[in-house]
């Protein structure tokens, strides 16, 4: 999953609604809202300092089902609402060209290259989208989960020390390192497929794909930021 564009979305929401005079929390039932915009997650800004969104982002990835009860208020909004914008991505018009723009041999893995290569558009092009340094934001990630390891799935914790020591959000900016992840996503896979040849096609569509990112990009941050409208 793109964890960055999660984390970012979590955190531009959670700044947002500091400057509102009221945030209404989401519904308990977001799986019966009418989809909207993008497939990256938003947060509603419930914990001071963000680490319940920071959290509750990249925990949408992990918790299948109705797993989300079991946690606080905050993370579970977090949670939900990943699954909201997720689903919307897939039918968007830009999200959709890019999948076009990707080989159909790729067919099931299509999503899990856009996931990376928008994360690799995001982190290259960070300051324009942020005030905060981005290696200063993932120090900040990296610091919530820690501070949550104990509710942490036991992916997430596994591989959580490795992830801080290398930076690996920060090191999305360099396009090596998304041919590194896919190769790695491929073994983990384990079934027959192409990831691991996944960065040609980010090299042979890559005006392309990065202008699709930044048409799409605005929008989500724009609905994102409208989710302060929604109530429990």
């Amino acid at each position: 999953m793109n964890y960055l564009a999660h984390l970012y979305l979590a955190t531009v929401l959670t700044d947002y609604s500091k400057r509102q005079a009221s945030l209404a929390a989401l519904p308990a039932d977001l799986s019966k809202r009418p989809a909207s915009l993008s497939g990256w997650a938003g947060q509603t800004g419930l914990a001071d300092g963000c680490e319940e969104s920071i959290v509750g982002s990249l925990l949408g990835d992990f918790v299948k089902g109705d797993g989300y009860d079991d946690y606080s208020t905050g993370i579970r909004q977090a949670i939900l609402l990943h699954r909201q914008v997720d689903a919307y991505s897939n039918a968007h018009p830009v999200y959709r060209r890019s999948k076009r723009r990707i080989h159909s041999s790729y067919r099931h893995t299509k999503g899990i290259l856009l996931d990376l290569f928008y994360d690799h558009f995001l982190a290259r092009n960070w300051d324009q989208y942020a005030a905060e340094p981005l290696p200063a934001f993932t120090r900040r990630v990296y610091s919530a989960l820690k501070a949550h390891l104990d509710i942490l799935p036991p992916r997430l914790r596994q591989i959580l020390p490795r992830m801080a020591a290398d930076d690996w959000l920060l090191a999305y900016r360099d396009i090596t390192n998304i041919g590194l992840a896919l190769a790695a996503l491929s073994r983990r896979l384990g079934r027959e497929n192409e990831l691991h040849r996944g960065l040609d096609e980010l090299q042979a569509n890559y005006a392309d794909l990065e202008g699709d990112f930044r048409a799409f990009f605005p929008e989500i941050v724009d609905y994102v930021a409208t989710l302060k409208d929604v109530t429990l």
